[in-house]
Order: C-alpha cells, then sequence, then structure tokens
C-alpha cells in the first residue's frame, strides 16, 4: 500500500450503506472565486477542518469533506443540499453536483484515485487550496501526478468529528441564506454564521501568490533589472517616472547629479 492509499483510507473509506466522503462540485466552468467562499465558510463559519480541494480533470473543483464517523447516505446529502443552499444558492442548480445527493442517495463517491478521465485525456488531482485559482482555466493535470506528491496534499487534513458535523448541520438548517455569503452581514440573526467579509477575486488572489512565491516572471510582468535600477535612481531625485508618462515633463524638476534624466 502506497502512501496515497494510506491516506484515502484514513479519510474517506467507509463500510456499505454508510459515507465518510462528502463531495461538493462546481463545473462548467470551474470557477474558484464562487467555491473559495465555501471552502472558507467551512472554517470559519462553521468551524470544520478544511476539505480537500480538486480539479475534476473536465471542466470543475471539487470539495472533498472527510467524516472521522461513517454516516447514513441521507444524512451526508442533507448536509450537502444545506450547505448548497446556503453558500451557492444564486448558482445554477446544472452546475453543481452533489456526492451523495438527495436525488440519487444510491451514489455513493468512490475513492477520489487521481485517474485520467475518457472525456478530455487529462488527469484529475488533489491540489493545494493556495494553488487551486491558477487551474481555474484547465482544472486538470496533463500527466499523472506522483502518489507522494498527492499523500502530502492530503496529509494535513483531519476528518469532520462526529459532534462538529451534527453542529453544522443544525447550524445550516436553521439559517436562511437570505444573503450572499460575499456582501457585509448588515442586520442578519445573530444565530446566523458569520461570514467572512473579505473576499479576494480570483485575479488578485492570483497576483498575490504569484509576488508571494516569486513568479511575477511567469506572467510577463518582470521588469529588467537596469529600469528597475533606473526608476529607483529617479524616485531619490524627486522625478517621477510615471508622472512624466502621463503628464509630460514637470519644468520644475532637475535631476540629481548623476542620476539618470527622466524629463
Amino acid at each position: 500500500m502506497n502512501p496515497l492509499q494510506t491516506e484515502l483510507q484514513r479519510l474517506y473509506l467507509a463500510p456499505e450503506g454508510l459515507v465518510r466522503a462528502l463531495v461538493l462540485e462546481l463545473a462548467r466552468p470551474a470557477d474558484w472565486g464562487l467555491l473559495s467562499p465555501v471552502w472558507r465558510g467551512l472554517q470559519a463559519d462553521l468551524a470544520l477542518p478544511a476539505p480537500a480541494v480538486m480539479v475534476s480533470g473536465v471542466d470543475g473543483y471539487q470539495l472533498w469533506l472527510s467524516l472521522a464517523e461513517p454516516v447514513p447516505l441521507a444524512e451526508a446529502a442533507a448536509f450537502l443540499e444545506a450547505l448548497r443552499r446556503y453558500y451557492l444558492a444564486e448558482v445554477a442548480p446544472q452546475r453543481i453536483r452533489l456526492t451523495p445527493s438527495l436525488a440519487a442517495l444510491a451514489s455513493q463517491p468512490a475513492l477520489p484515485v487521481p485517474s485520467q478521465q475518457l472525456a478530455t485525456g487529462y488527469w484529475s488531482a488533489f491540489v493545494a487550496p493556495d494553488l487551486a485559482p491558477i487551474f481555474a482555466a484547465e482544472p486538470w493535470l496533463d500527466q499523472p501526478p506522483s502518489p507522494e506528491a498527492q499523500a502530502s496534499v492530503l496529509a494535513g487534513l483531519q476528518p469532520i468529528k462526529a459532534a462538529a458535523f451534527a453542529a453544522a448541520l443544525a447550524r445550516l438548517r436553521s439559517v436562511a441564506p437570505t444573503k450572499r455569503p460575499s456582501e457585509p452581514l448588515g442586520d442578519v440573526p445573530s444565530s446566523a454564521p458569520v461570514v467572512m467579509k473579505e473576499r479576494l477575486a480570483p485575479k488578485p488572489f492570483y497576483w498575490q501568490w504569484c509576488r508571494t512565491r516569486r513568479w511575477r516572471w511567469a506572467c510577463g510582468l518582470r521588469r529588467p533589472r537596469r529600469f528597475c535600477r533606473m526608476l529607483r535612481a529617479n524616485r531619490q531625485a524627486g522625478c517621477s517616472w510615471s508622472n512624466h508618462r502621463r503628464n509630460g515633463p514637470a519644468p520644475t524638476l532637475s535631476p540629481a547629479p548623476g542620476a539618470p534624466d527622466c524629463r
């Protein structure tokens, strides 16, 4: 048994007729900007462990929730449906797939071994949440992921304990989705979950990730070092390159001796 199989059994394996894996998929198209509030809300609003994030290999993202103790399919389906109604009520139903679902209680998610999809030829895979935005246009891998890398993504995840799952289900059922999670709460009753007020849109989140990991070169935004040195020298001399570009040379500015002249 390889490390990936060990992690899959630890998190998702359940006896027949019960389930420990709850899957919420958003597809057609994949949109991490819509799904990320669900990922954050599970932790911030419902005090649950973070779910695993998977790219489907076709056209969507999936959240894989793990339960510490198996539950009946109907109870798992009710939780996913309540989660959908609260966080994704304004998303077209045909874009969302729940497993198990109230419409098909007989369906039970198989162990999510990354596999090649017949429809596209690409591979599904678990991904780190901070890397999820870069898969929005292409939610797949071109090559099969290594079992060791997939196991490392799952190693830090913890299953949801039975008491926490019951409390979260009761809380979701008691709150009507009167506002989108990205909007301010306003006069929502105190029994409602505290929704995160800050939401990073996909593009700003991506640029933040790029800056943090020094990947600006991959986006074609890396400036030549000589140009950066010139800008620094201009700033020290009191000459603004941006003002020069927008308004033309400032008539009263004179660069310091030895500094490049930007006028």
